[in-house]
């Protein structure tokens, strides 16, 4: 199932370079910190802090509640980081 969320995940970052309607962004916030909120416990169950940390910060980023204002080439690069770094810590970390 982890492995599921995380492809999931990627997939609706790699989409959110494209230009899309705004109701697409404030879905995939909700979705990423339901998903970030997924991943960051089970690893924690596992003890992998790093793990942990970058589940926890993609989980602040992405909140829907008190929402980080950024332009959108800030946004752009924060999406192909974090997808980048799910791809790469499914290998390894997270």
């Amino acid at each position: 199932m982890k492995i599921a969320i995380k492809v999931f995940l990627i997939v609706l970052f790699l989409v959110c370079l494209l230009k899309m309607p705004y109701s697409y962004y404030q879905i995939t916030k909700t979705v990423a910190m339901i998903g970030f909120s997924v991943i960051g416990y089970s690893t924690y169950k596992s003890t992998k802090w790093l793990g942990v940390i970058i589940a926890f910060c993609g989980f602040v980023n992405f909140n829907p509640f008190f929402q980080l204002h950024f332009k959108r080439n800030i946004w752009n690069n924060i999406d192909i980081v974090l997808a980048s770094t799910i791809f790469s810590g499914s290998l390894q970390i997270l």
